[in-house]
């Protein structure tokens, strides 16, 4: 039993491969899905540029359970005013930030009605 986790990345340019799936779900018990249904997750990643992510963040939102968290990465420092507030916009609560070379993930949960 592990963790589903939603994986939102665009086609076009996202980078997840089948072997990243495969060593996800065989090595820590996290199963990854591209599925298009209405279903709800716990959690959410979404590694893909600032104008992606500011373009989806709505979507991204409604995939979340109340409560629950949506991980945010492939962009630069820079962005993360822009992000935050798209993310305020749709009803998410920023927790935390990290940086790595400019790169950045946030870390945002979705506010409890």
């Amino acid at each position: 039993a592990g963790i589903e986790l939603q994986v939102a990345y665009h086609l076009k340019y996202g980078t997840l491969t089948q072997q990243h799936i495969d060593e996800l779900e065989n090595n820590a018990g996290i199963y990854v899905t591209s599925n298009e249904s209405l279903k709800k997750y716990d959690v959410l990643l979404a590694n893909i540029n600032r104008n992606i992510l500011l373009s989806e963040m709505h979507q991204y939102t409604e995939r979340i359970v109340d409560g629950g968290m949506l991980l945010l990465s492939g962009f630069y420092t820079e962005d993360v005013p822009i992000i935050v507030k798209s993310a305020r916009e749709n009803g998410l609560v920023f927790m935390a930030q990290t940086e790595k070379n400019r790169w950045t993930c946030l870390k945002l949960k979705k506010s409890i009605l």
